[in-house]
């Protein structure tokens, strides 16, 4: 049997000073053949280094090492759509279990309507990470499962891995610059409001629900165009808000 290795570190080679949603933006606008996509990832890499230098957890990703053949399916592209898939799953968990943490140690003279705007980002938090686990990932996997037991060729093994890393970037609104921008931004408001408890909660109210407007407007847009439309945005718009 050939030995997978699948490693999670700070400091990806690809991604390291890049955030997710600047990373997101830069390769959703070029082509996605194999060697324009990598390069340009290298590309964006080299030109946010400096200004950004993420440190932390922001950092955080995963890699997948393997021998011939496999290394022929876990190929750089499909890599790369693992991480960016990775970190947004991460950057949830992150999200929720610091809310979580918030509230659990949050003075008990905190303001009502405080604690509702917590609340409201927790159940975001947790619809994304529903959303993305068991109404994309999970029928998707299981539908590649069923693939590859029928498949017979490296080619038609590389063909089902690449619709499924295309849906699930996709449906997990990893691939559109507005939905991009859109979940990016609410989810680093939400990080910054569990991490500093003196940020203004009404402010960050305002920006909250604004934030969720410009996401379901989106969604809304891309959802009634017969190209794009996905019924599972618009369920997840409902639960946004509500």
């Amino acid at each position: 049997m050939i030995p997978i290795h699948i490693r999670i570190y700070y400091n990806s080679v690809y991604n390291e000073a890049t955030s997710l949603t600047e990373y997101l933006n830069f390769i959703a606008n070029i082509d996605h053949e194999d060697s324009a996509f990598f390069d340009a990832g290298n590309r964006a890499r080299l030109t946010l280094e400096a200004a950004i230098g993420l440190k932390g957890f922001d950092t955080v990703s995963l890699d997948v090492t393997t021998e011939w053949p496999l290394s022929i399916v876990f190929h750089k592209k499909a890599v790369v759509q693992y991480q960016i898939v990775f970190r947004r799953l991460f950057s949830l968990h992150r999200a929720f279990k610091l809310l979580i943490s918030q509230w659990q140690h949050s003075r008990r003279d905190v303001c009502p309507a405080e604690n509702l705007l917590r609340s409201a980002m927790l159940s975001f938090t947790s619809n994304y990470l529903s959303y993305c686990c068991t109404e994309v990932i999970k029928p998707r996997w299981e539908r590649l499962e069923k693939e590859l037991k029928e498949l017979r060729s490296v080619e038609d093994v590389l063909m089902a891995q690449s619709r499924f890393l295309d849906d699930v970037n996709k449906d997990c609104m990893l691939t559109d610059a507005p939905l991009i921008n859109a979940t990016g931004d609410i989810v680093q408001l939400i990080t910054e409001f569990a991490l500093n408890h003196l940020m203004p909660y009404d402010k960050v109210q305002v920006k909250f629900d604004r934030l969720k407007s410009d996401l379901v407007e989106q969604m809304r847009l891309l959802g009634a165009d017969p190209v794009t439309r996905n019924t599972a945005w618009i369920h997840f718009a409902h639960k946004i808000l509500s």
